[in-house]
């Protein structure tokens, strides 16, 4: 198994985790009124959302790398 593709599914997998976690600390952030957590829960978020753009950008380099 190719050692790239792996560290790419973890990054993957990293990014999709800390969205997931990050909007559900959003949420309880807003649901209790705590409006620290509720920010700390978006930085999460769009941290994530962030790595996940990262890890399209370097696949469409690794793309037109190959044409």
């Amino acid at each position: 198994m190719n050692l790239e593709k792996v560290n790419n599914f973890k990054f993957l997998l990293i990014s999709v985790v800390l969205i997931l976690i990050g909007y559900s600390i959003n949420l309880i952030g807003w649901n209790i009124g705590t409006i620290t957590i509720a920010y700390f829960g978006l930085g999460l978020f769009f941290l994530g959302i962030i790595s996940f753009i990262i890890l399209l950008f370097l696949a469409l380099i690794k793309i037109v790398n190959r044409i």
